[in-house]
């Protein structure tokens, strides 16, 4: 009798699970494969900038929600006690932006925002490339998170159809920052999206990150 190989059975794993994340992305070339978004996930927790992502979110050829942005951390070398924190999501698909995937021409989306939530105190202003999307305010009526203030930008653009791989993307991206007060205490975030997909609420909430 023979003994399994553990390693050679779980180098057969990886490849299987290789092989159905190609065949996901073939069929949803809208949708990051798991090992994309895994990956992205553990790149963004230990360091300095970060990008989030809203994994995929609805069920099989069901409309669903995507998308790339980037929190980022900047501390002033000479004043070490100042800095800035900036949020972007300027870019072009699929790095940087927001869409709905498996949809058709005549998906209808409204109410596009983003929730941000941080663990300290904090006032943005509108940054480069910012394109059709609100400053980001204090909201009370977002779903509250212990210990973090909620600020929503609201999308007031167009979303533009992408044939190819069945896509609305927002043709606008948000830009803002703000001042750090105390730059080398650690910032904590999540980021909540939303959108109206046909008359129905489509979210998801990514998170927390630290920069």
């Amino acid at each position: 009798m023979c003994d399994k190989n553990p390693r050679k059975d779980h180098q057969k794993d990886q490849e299987q699970e290789m092989e159905s994340d190609l065949r996901d992305q073939q069929s949803h070339p809208g949708r990051p494969s798991r090992r994309t978004v895994v990956v992205g996930a553990a790149w963004a927790a230990p360091v300095i900038a970060a990008v989030t992502a809203a994994p995929v979110f609805a069920a099989s050829r069901a409309p669903g929600l995507q998308g790339w942005v980037q929190l980022q951390k900047s501390c002033d070398k000479k004043d070490k006690k100042t800095g800035r924190v900036t949020i972007t999501g300027v870019g072009s698909y699929p790095d940087r932006g927001l869409w709905v995937f498996d949809s058709n021409p005549s998906t209808q989306i409204t109410d596009a925002s983003i929730v941000f939530y941080f663990d300290q105190a904090l006032t943005f202003q509108v940054g480069s490339g910012n394109n059709g999307w609100s400053l980001p305010t204090v909201d009370k009526s977002a779903p509250q998170i212990s210990g973090f203030t909620a600020y929503r930008t609201t999308y007031s653009g167009s979303f533009t159809y992408d044939t190819k791989n069945q896509l609305w993307i927002a043709s606008g991206a948000p830009s803002f920052y703000a001042t750090l007060d105390s730059c080398g205490k650690t910032l904590n975030s999540y980021a909540h999206r939303y959108v109206t997909v046909n008359g129905q609420s489509v979210d998801f909430l990514r998170g927390p990150i630290t920069l």
